[in-house]
C-alpha cells in the first residue's frame, strides 16, 4: 500500500487509533495491523469508502454490531 493511499484512508477515518512519533510518521504497532489487513480485504471487494467506514465503525465497537458486519 502506498504512502498516500495510507494518507487518503486516514483522513477518511479508516485508520483511526493510529499512532504517530515525534517526527508525525505514522506507527503501526502489532494491535493496529489487523485493522489495516481488514481496510485490505475490504478495498479488494470493491466496497465504496462509505462502506469500509461503516464496517471499521462496527470493528471498532467490538462484539456487539458482529452480526452487522457479516451480513454486510
Amino acid at each position: 500500500m502506498t504512502e498516500s493511499t495510507l494518507r487518503y484512508y486516514e483522513n477518511k477515518g479508516l485508520l483511526p487509533l493510529i499512532e504517530r512519533d515525534e517526527a508525525s510518521r505514522r506507527l503501526f504497532s502489532e494491535d493496529q495491523m489487523p485493522l489495516l489487513e481488514i481496510v485490505i480485504c475490504l478495498k479488494n471487494t470493491h466496497m465504496t469508502i462509505k462502506g469500509f467506514k461503516q464496517y471499521i465503525d462496527w470493528v471498532i465497537e467490538g462484539e456487539s454490531p458482529i452480526k452487522l458486519r457479516l451480513d454486510m
